[in-house]
């Protein structure tokens, strides 16, 4: 049998909360699950996970380790996750298996070549500098809903039609009834905020991109990410 679940839901079923719930008064959800044949636990995209939810899986690993095995995936594996496992564990504890895949089974690249321009200029001022009428594609993301306001009046500034501006935030489309739309349609310039880098990859027509690095570690390496998914051609980010 397969669960899945996020470190939220976990966390309060190792700490027995819906066991109790459910009016045991005896035992534990974690002891009921090994019975039942718990042998493995995936942690996927390790490199999100925050310093609280990364301190309590080492604690679980820690306490579980001979009777549960810890897979840990992700394409960034976190250096300080790694020294911790050390410390705590010991080198012989874990095991480190790295995947190097260049294309897939068509052929394709898993992730195309990236030419990377790194900027001290504010977005809004990239925006105005490199976007211009000329039928490029653009994706943007940015750290702040109002930032793609103030993107938006900079593109139109530009000469930019507004119908080629798509603005696609938790915000303009909570419940994201237009985003298959959106996407279907392929707009000129789409500009997103920190919703884009949550496992969203950017149709394969969009090359040139524009991202702020974010306020943490993660949001960049998310961000950074999207760019150059399953295409052959280079692909073009200003940060």
């Amino acid at each position: 049998k397969l669960v899945i679940t996020n470190p939220a839901l976990l966390f309060l079923i190792f700490y027995n909360f819906y066991w109790h719930k459910a009016g045991h008064t005896k035992g534990s959800q974690i002891t009921e699950l090994l019975l039942r044949g718990l042998g493995s636990i995936i942690f996927d995209e390790i490199h999100v996970y925050s310093y609280d939810q990364l301190n309590r899986i080492l604690s679980l690993n820690l306490a579980l380790f001979e009777k549960i095995k810890f897979v840990y995936s992700s394409a960034t594996i976190p250096y300080n996750l790694l020294d911790s496992f050390k410390n705590i564990l010991g080198e012989k504890k874990f095991e480190i298996i790295k995947v190097q895949s260049v294309k897939d089974e068509n052929g394709v690249m898993i992730r195309g070549p990236i030419h990377v321009v790194i900027t001290d200029k504010i977005i809004t001022e990239v925006v105005k500098e490199y976007i211009k009428d000329d039928l490029k594609k653009w994706f943007i993301i940015t750290n702040k809903i109002k930032t793609m306001s103030d993107i938006k009046d900079a593109l139109i500034e530009n000469g930019i039609k507004k119908d080629d501006i798509k603005l696609l935030s938790g915000y303009h489309d909570p419940d994201l009834k237009i985003l298959k739309e959106m996407l279907k349609n392929n707009p000129r310039i789409i500009v997103g905020s920190n919703i884009i880098e949550q496992g969203f990859n950017p149709p394969k027509e969009y090359t040139n991109f524009i991202i702020e690095p974010g306020l943490y570690d993660f949001n960049f390496i998310q961000r950074f990410g999207r760019i150059g998914r399953g295409i052959n051609n280079e692909s073009y980010v200003l940060i």
